[in-house]
C-alpha cells in the first residue's frame, strides 16, 4: 500500500519538474466533455472503491491465513483504484498541460487512501470475527 501511496509522491516529481523545465508550447485546448469524462471517473472511483472493497471482504473465509490474504488483496486493489484520479491528472497534465486539474485529482485520490487505508481496527474485527464465528 505505501509503494503506491509512493507513485503519488513520483507523479508529483513528474509534473513539478516538467512543469518547471519546459518551455510553454501551444497545444489544442482540452475538450470540456474530456474533462467532465475524466472527472466523472473520479468521483466513480468514490463509490467503486467501497463496492469493490465489499465485494472482495464477502464471505471471507473462517482461516485466519486465508482472512488476512483477503484483507491484503482488498487493501491493494482499493490501494490501485484509489491512484487511478492522480494517473488520470497526470495524463491531463501530459497532453494538455492542465497543471491545476493534475492537483484536484491528485487530491481526489489522497482522500480515497485516507478512506481506505487499513485500520487496526478493521484486521481486529476480522480477528474476532474469526474466533468467535460472529457477525463482521
Amino acid at each position: 500500500m505505501y509503494a503506491v501511496i509512493g507513485t503519488l509522491v513520483v507523479y508529483v516529481a513528474v509534473v513539478e519538474w516538467l512543469n518547471r523545465s519546459r518551455d510553454v508550447v501551444e497545444t489544442e485546448p482540452l475538450p470540456e466533455v474530456a474533462r467532465f469524462i475524466l472527472y466523472g471517473v473520479a468521483i466513480s472511483m468514490v463509490f467503486l472503491t467501497q463496492i469493490v472493497r465489499a465485494l472482495v471482504l464477502r464471505g471471507i473465509p473462517r482461516d485466519l491465513d486465508a482472512a488476512i490474504q483477503r484483507l491484503n488483496l482488498a487493501s491493494v486493489i482499493t490501494g490501485i483504484l484509489a491512484e487511478t484520479p492522480a494517473l488520470m491528472g497526470l495524463v491531463l497534465f501530459i497532453v494538455w498541460g492542465q497543471y491545476t486539474d493534475f492537483y484536484i485529482l491528485l487530491f481526489v485520490s489522497l482522500y480515497l487512501f485516507v478512506r481506505h487505508f487499513p485500520r487496526y481496527g478493521t484486521w481486529e474485527k476480522v480477528g474476532r470475527f474469526i474466533q468467535t464465528g460472529g457477525e463482521l
